[in-house]
């Protein structure tokens, strides 16, 4: 398999763009030539991937250039929101490129993945697990409208998620709660929306994690954006776990409907 050939990148990444492409390329590339990061070829936990996608679509953005500054004026809400519109096309795209090569060549997502790990130096970032205490129940009070079931939904998630968090799960459900409330006098509103599954995720793992007293203040010291990196890389493998597994049980409509319900909640 021959990664530094110039049309391999778009043999395999048929359903990516060309500046995507060039992208993955350049990055493969440079790991090549350091340390063989292409040689590494294992199989990468989900919390070192999310490392990864928490790297390249929220650290390394324009919130690294708030954090290097300390500008008191530049950390918005909006600022936050304008960050996450820019990055959640590529990362749509990484998406696409992640479901191909899983369903077709797995070892080279792998290998991609290595080589961002090898560029971005994220050896030293949090690697620890989502560790699910045995029989720990899920403790969350739902209200069922008239033209939605939320218990089902609910009990649906209790029955496939069983390597999540309680503390996700519930977060979840209780924003999928407010969604239903919110447009319970029309529920098929919520479907009709055009969203970003990228978006999303993005919104749900990354924006929802920086406290809200953050904002307007002088409080992203290196200290403060290790633990948020951290917290962000955590609640995105919590959400990698909930999609793969859905996917893999054939649970596709059941992760989507989560997706819609998320971004009526989340307002994206």
């Amino acid at each position: 398999m021959d990664l530094i050939d110039k049309d391999f990148f778009k043999k395999v990444l048929i359903n990516n763009s060309d500046d995507f492409i060039s992208k993955i390329e350049e990055i493969v590339s440079q790991a090549s030539a350091i340390r063989g990061g292409i040689g590494k070829k294992e199989k990468m936990s989900l919390r070192r991937e999310a490392n990864v996608l928490t790297k390249l679509f929220f650290r390394d953005t324009n919130l690294e250039n708030a954090h290097a500054t300390h500008s008191d004026e530049i950390l918005t809400y909006t600022f936050v929101e304008n960050l996450l519109d820019e990055t959640s096309q590529e990362f749509e795209e990484w998406l696409i490129m992640r479901d191909d090569l899983l369903e077709n060549i797995p070892t080279l997502y792998y290998i991609f993945l290595r080589c961002f790990e090898v560029i971005k130096s994220l050896e030293s970032w949090n690697q620890d697990p989502i560790v699910r205490k045995n029989n720990e129940p899920i403790n969350i009070n739902l209200f069922n409208y008239k033209e939605y079931n939320i218990e089902t939904l609910s009990r649906d998630l209790s029955n496939n998620l069983k390597n999540n968090s309680i503390s996700f799960i519930c977060n979840v459900l209780q924003y999928c709660h407010g969604a239903i409330k919110l447009y319970q006098n029309d529920i098929d509103l919520i479907y009709e929306r055009e969203i970003s599954e990228a978006r999303v995720i993005a919104e749900y793992c990354f924006a929802r994690s920086i406290p809200t007293d953050w904002f307007g203040k002088d409080l992203l010291t290196d200290s403060n954006m290790k633990e948020l990196m951290i917290f962000s890389s955590s609640q995105l493998t919590d959400w990698l776990i909930m999609r793969d597994t859905l996917f893999e049980d054939n649970e596709k409509d059941l992760y989507y409907e989560i997706v819609f319900l998320l971004a009526a909640a989340l307002d994206v």
